[in-house]
């Protein structure tokens, strides 16, 4: 009984840091903005906050230059927003 307790804490504290590692490890592969291409040509940068909010809305806007020209709102839980450009470069 005395070697079980050592076993099971440190099991727990290495499941513990083995999922913080992931957390944190994701963070640097997030990507605030993304370009959107037809044809070989960037016809818009999609943006988003680097640090999402939790529990409310967040929006990705889509810009032409400087200029925006709609976003799209989500909030956490509807998963990824897939912004698809159509080849003639006008449409999404």
């Amino acid at each position: 009984m005395k070697q079980r307790w050592p076993t099971l804490i440190g099991a727990i504290l290495l499941i513990a840091m083995f999922l913080m590692l992931v957390v944190v490890g994701l963070f640097p592969f997030q990507k605030p903005c993304v370009s959107l291409m037809a044809n070989g040509k960037v016809i818009a940068v999609a943006k988003r906050s680097l640090i999402q909010p939790i529990g409310s809305h967040a929006s990705v806007d889509l810009y032409d230059g400087k200029t925006k020209m709609f976003s799209i709102g989500k909030d956490y839980w509807s998963g990824p927003a897939f912004i698809y450009p159509f080849a003639d470069g006008t449409r999404f």
